[in-house]
């Protein structure tokens, strides 16, 4: 760097002159799409936050023309932002990190120049040349010309920026190697998302100002030019029709899509808010709520209604049969949508093996267990479908952390649906008369009991390519329960036996113990009257102890021993099943039964693995109590699960996702 490059960069990094970012500022930053399909990623920042996401420009040309009415499009479209990050703390390898950095440079280097007094001097002295110069009404902008931009700008479309400083709009454009700045009052109150933004492409007379050569940024002339266009902030264009996927089922649904609190899996800033979409029969709400920084299994019964808690943060998204394709939510909705119809085959289908399964174990005298937890309660059994995600697939749902759904069918079945890390949960209960439109139970799938493998696919199905295993689990609470109930019964069975052997010891020995007790009293007494007192004593502690030695001493004595151990009693034979030959479509899966007998066949104990974590979602429902009150459960919805108002477009969402 020679010594004027060197004069250029200290310019620009003067204290002074970087202060002009410190006023509040919107930035649009769009980048040129990656696949012709796909929409094209965008970053907004809002003040202190910035947002990011795919947005569409369908039929819009990427261009100065069209600025106009790309940026209202863009703001029409910001409830497909996901919040990203705070403006100051943007990761240094984002692809929008230096093209960021380049614009702040640059408008402060431009701003520099046209407040400099050389620049002042020149247009004061061809004011009298070209009157519209010193015309507050005219309008006009600078545009710098660039001789050659970075590497990492040419993934740049578009970068369309305002800030509010020092009682001035400052408007500037990047587009195409050059850079427009624009100049205006902004006294008074001034609307917080201002989306309005010229036409730039057409000027008239010009004045160049200033040219820049052998310098490292790329600074090649400097142009004042007055607009020809009247109202060069008109929008003269409709608003692009979005490409949208149809969810819409027949059944009613309730479906809740929470994704990861951090953008990258890379990153160690975890946070505990969550962007999440409820969809509540045929309208999608979507907001940012606060849940705990990662969610497990062992959260859905406490998910749901930590989120009703805060429905007052969500917002009126879509219709289910309108949702943006560049939704952060389309592919996880649309891909639950796409193998709904599979889950459902696969489980009726799974009558007919479970059936042969029972009759197979009940010929080996293994079956009366195992046909109690099958053909009793359904809530104490679920399916699990194992996946193994291709490339493709495993990059739209990589942000997702939940999908829980709940589908009520006219049958009076009602599934409750789980998608976490490659796997789908299924539980399958019977709806007994009326349920409440808005249900938030859900059952805890957290702890495996006893399981079956139903089916296994090598390279998944032609509907369902990316399936590999169904299998049929227990809940081990409902096998913890069986143990109980298992030890209850052979308590009170062996108590049973125990009274009906003293019974019958007693009745046969009723009528000699009788004799020899009153032969033996006849006895002590003829002994007493010829003895002494202390004698007669000594004779009484006999005759006791003769009497704690009978039969019916001793029949109760055995029965207490009995209650003392049965909580200890071994498990009926029917318990300790075997694993079917090789080959047969079902088949046990290693569970937590031997962790369930240790619980129930000694005495309890606090066990580590059955502590909650501290940060479970169950401790976390106080705090979020504490801190939405009432206001939590103010809902953007009617009681049929309408939006208020009516509703509105997928072009008209309110914001973005990430909103503080």
């Amino acid at each position: 760097m020679d010594s004027k490059d060197a004069k250029d960069a200290k310019d620009i990094d003067t204290p002074y002159e970087r202060s002009l970012m410190l006023g509040y500022n919107q930035t649009y930053i769009v980048l040129e799409k990656d696949r012709e399909e796909q929409g094209n990623e965008v970053l907004f920042r809002c003040g202190n936050w910035c947002y990011r996401g795919l947005v569409q420009f369908n039929g819009i040309r990427i261009s100065t023309e069209e600025v106009p009415v790309l940026i209202p499009a863009l703001q029409k479209q910001q409830g497909s932002l996901r919040y990203y990050c705070t403006s100051k703390s943007m990761p240094a390898d984002s692809v929008f990190s230096k093209p960021a950095q380049y614009m702040e440079d640059a408008m402060e280097f431009i701003a520099h120049e046209i407040s400099s007094d050389e620049t002042d001097k020149e247009l004061r002295k061809m004011a009298s040349v070209f009157p519209w110069i010193d015309d507050d009404r005219a309008p006009t902008y600078f545009e710098m010309a660039l001789s050659q931009v970075p590497d990492y700008m040419d993934k740049v479309s578009l970068i369309a920026s305002k800030t509010y400083t020092r009682g001035l709009i400052i408007i500037s454009i990047y587009y195409d190697r050059s850079i427009y700045f624009l100049l205006s009052a902004g006294e008074g109150d001034q609307p917080l998302l201002d989306v309005r933004f010229p036409d730039v492409s057409k000027h008239g007379q010009g004045l160049h100002i200033n040219s820049y050569t052998d310098n490292v940024f790329g600074y090649k002339k400097l142009t004042l030019w007055h607009i020809v266009d009247p109202e060069p902030f008109s929008i003269r264009k409709d608003f692009p029709k979005l490409k949208t996927i149809n969810v819409s089922t027949s059944n009613y649904e309730q479906t809740y899509c929470i994704m990861k609190s951090a953008w990258d899996n890379k990153t160690n800033q975890l946070s505990i808010h969550h962007d999440a979409l409820f969809r509540f029969g045929s309208w999608c709400y979507a907001g940012r709520v606060q849940l705990t920084a990662t969610i497990g299994l062992h959260d859905v019964p406490f998910v749901i209604p930590a989120l009703r808690m805060q429905q007052s943060r969500l917002d009126y998204y879509c219709d289910v049969n309108q949702v943006p394709v560049t939704s952060p939510f389309a592919a996880a909705l649309g891909y639950i949508h796409k193998i709904t119809p599979s889950i459902e085959q696969h489980i009726l289908r799974s009558e007919d093996t479970l059936k042969a399964l029972i009759d197979r174990l009940s010929n080996m005298g293994l079956g009366e267990s195992v046909s109690k937890w099958l053909e009793g309660d359904s809530a104490h059994s679920f399916f699990e479908f194992k996946l193994s995600p291709d490339q493709e697939l495993a990059t739209k749902l990589n942000n997702i952390e939940m999908i829980v759904t709940k589908a009520y069918y006219p049958s009076g079945i009602v599934t409750m649906t789980i998608f976490f890390q490659a796997t789908v949960y299924v539980c399958v209960l019977e709806a007994a008369g009326e349920n409440p439109l808005l249900d938030s139970r859900f059952p805890d799938i957290s702890g495996k009991g006893r399981g079956y493998q139903l089916e296994a696919f090598g390279d998944g199905t032609e509907d369902w390519p990316e399936l590999r295993k169904v299998s049929i689990w227990q809940t081990i609470g409902a096998l913890e329960q069986e143990f109980k109930d298992k030890a209850a019964s052979l308590a009170d069975a062996k108590r049973a036996t125990d009274e009906r052997v003293a019974a019958r010891e007693l009745s046969a020995d009723e009528l000699r113990d009788t004799n020899d007790e009153a032969a033996g009293a006849k006895d002590v007494a003829d002994r007493s009257a010829a003895a002494g007192p202390s004698d007669a004593k000594h004779s009484e502690a006999e005759a006791k102890r003769a009497d704690d030695a009978s039969p019916v001493a001793t029949a109760h004595h055995h029965a207490h021993h009995a209650h003392q151990h049965a909580a200890v009693a071994e498990p009926a034979a029917d318990d300790k099943l075997a694993a079917p030959s090789t080959g047969s479509p079902a088949k046990p899966l290693a569970g937590d039964k031997a962790a369930a007998e240790a619980l129930f066949l000694r005495p309890k104990q606090a066990l580590p693995h059955h502590l909650p974590k501290l940060d479970s979602l169950s401790h976390k429902l106080d705090d979020i109590r504490k801190t939405m009150g009432d206001n939590g459960l103010k809902a953007p919805w009617d009681l049929k699960g309408r939006p208020l108002g009516g509703g509105l477009g997928p072009l008209d969402s309110p914001g973005p996702l990430g909103k503080k």
